[in-house]
């Protein structure tokens, strides 16, 4: 326990450090068009090995932009998740992923009886969702981003 109290001490003061905040922003969008340029050279990557390798399989290329789509929305929320399991700040997580989840269900029952590829469009959208409350919502908890407007001080551990 004195273990993370420290932990929480040492960050809470290191993050006043402008320096810090700068970094983490730096990281942030450096890992953010990382994930995007392996998402788009996946994309491309999957598409020429399928036509040229495997061409029994051409019919599964529409299903690839809807999944790599997906990766990338899901690897972005895995950056700023943390933050909300660091601070314990899961409640609100779980309402998110729980009120998404139920979006996907009844999205996937009322819209894949028409077409197998829209499968992969719920759980691109359910992802970009997901993604969008998440870094919202890990904003609030811990600042980084002037964009996204942080109107409920009370909650901002860190300052």
């Amino acid at each position: 326990m004195t273990v993370h109290r420290y932990q929480r001490y040492y960050v809470k003061n290191l993050y006043q450090d402008f320096d810090l905040k700068q970094k983490l922003k730096k990281q942030i969008y450096l890992m953010s068009l990382f994930f995007l340029a392996m998402a788009f050279l996946g994309y491309i990557a999957s598409y020429f090995i399928i036509t040229i390798f495997v061409p029994k399989y051409i019919d599964s290329i529409p299903y690839l932009l809807p999944l790599f789509l997906s990766a990338f929305f899901e690897c972005v929320y895995l950056l700023f998740v943390n933050y909300l399991f660091y601070y314990s700040k899961t409640k609100t997580l779980m309402y998110i992923t729980f009120t998404i989840s139920i979006i996907h269900l009844a999205l996937s029952f009322s819209l894949t009886r028409y077409s197998a590829l829209y499968a992969g469009y719920i759980v691109a959208l359910t992802s970009f969702l997901t993604c969008v409350f998440v870094v919202y919502y890990s904003n609030r908890i811990f600042p980084l981003f002037n964009f996204i407007q942080n109107k409920n001080k009370s909650q901002d551990i860190c300052h």
